[in-house]
């Protein structure tokens, strides 16, 4: 194919001085081309001129004065004869896909380092690359820190110390709720219910028992005194709740039982919530399944900032804690937890 140029543009030669910023060169000179020019000026790099076997018109009209040094097939005495340091691909993968693996091969062959850009990630977030294979590279997309290894194994770290320590520390307190939840009411210390957690695994999660024994026999029959909005379940002055439940839920001692499941490692200390699976079962919002990529949490951002009885509230918080998770927010949150148990906001 040949190019479709202006004459004096293809008489130009990539006869460029040196320049000391890092000199890169485009392949491509659509909206793409456009658009990393835009990236690579701001981080100081030099646009030394463009290939492509038809100049478009986006680069042009944009930055007139970037060389046009003629069809792809010119790569090679391109880059031999004038001065790059990298080589920039912006050709759309679709349409172009046998020309970039030719380009590709060229670039190899005399050993420039080659940036590409992705059209079909748009929306989405390369969060890390690696080499599996001598010809294979995977791509972590949209990845948020919470769920790569290092940071796993730290907050792992983390939750076994703290949580082995509050297990010591508050043994006397555990003991006295024990002691309390037997003796004013029949059945079970512990109430156990399967919640889901990390990568839909279902899992034995503990809390203080605060409804009588049979209550999850009475749900069916009292779904018309449901108050939550979403598919949640929750009841303003639940009939099934004991005296000391609405204690222990007001003030939140019911789930200290659950740092047994954050040393089973079934939970971590901060995360979202663990639901039942009747629920996950129920999600009509894919996004919402990132909350399964982290491990579920005794704590988070919804039990810190109100514990609003609307469903879609708590997932957004639960998003907006997996996309943006630090290590100074769980301490954030972990030291906001003790006066959110205090208000008892939102506890049914």
């Amino acid at each position: 194919m040949s190019a479709v140029v202006p004459k004096r543009l293809t008489e130009r030669r990539p006869s460029f001085a040196r320049e000391n910023r890092v000199c890169v060169l485009l392949v491509g000179t659509g909206s793409r081309a456009a658009e990393a020019t835009r990236e690579l000026t701001a981080k100081g790099k030099f646009v030394v001129g463009a290939l492509d076997d038809c100049l478009r018109p986006d680069l042009q009209l944009e930055y007139p004065d970037i060389p046009y040094f003629g069809p792809l097939d010119e790569i090679r005495r391109v880059v031999q004869q004038g001065v790059v340091d990298e080589v920039c691909l912006t050709l759309p993968w679709r349409s172009c896909f046998d020309q970039c693996a030719f380009l590709f091969e060229q670039v190899a062959e005399l050993g420039f380092p080659i940036s590409l850009t992705l059209d079909f990630f748009r929306g989405l977030k390369i969060t890390r690359t690696k080499r599996v294979g001598n010809d294979v590279v995977s791509l972590a997309l949209n990845q948020s820190r919470s769920v790569r290894r290092p940071q796993r194994l730290f907050k792992r770290a983390f939750d076994l110390a703290v949580g082995g320590l509050a297990i010591a520390l508050l043994s006397p307190l555990l003991i006295a709720l024990s002691l309390a939840v037997k003796l004013t009411s029949a059945g079970p210390v512990l109430f156990r219910q399967e919640r889901i957690g990390r990568g839909l695994r279902s899992f034995s999660m503990y809390k203080f028992r605060t409804m009588v024994k049979d209550a999850e026999e009475l749900r069916s029959d009292l779904r018309h005194m449901n108050s939550a909005r979403g598919i949640s379940f929750k009841i303003v002055n639940d009939p099934r709740v004991t005296r000391l439940g609405r204690l222990l839920r007001r003030s939140s001692l019911d789930e200290l039982p659950q740092l047994l499941n954050v040393i089973l490692g079934d939970m971590s200390l901060v995360g979202p919530r663990p639901i039942p699976l009747w629920v996950a079962e129920q999600l009509e919002h894919t996004e919402f399944h990132r909350r399964f990529t982290v491990l579920p949490g005794l704590t988070g951002l919804w039990q810190v900032e109100g514990r609003t009885q609307d469903f879609d509230a708590m997932g957004n918080k639960d998003l907006e804690y997996v996309d943006n998770w630090s290590f100074w927010l769980d301490l954030k949150i972990i030291a906001q937890t003790p006066l959110a148990m205090i208000r008892g906001e939102g506890v049914c």
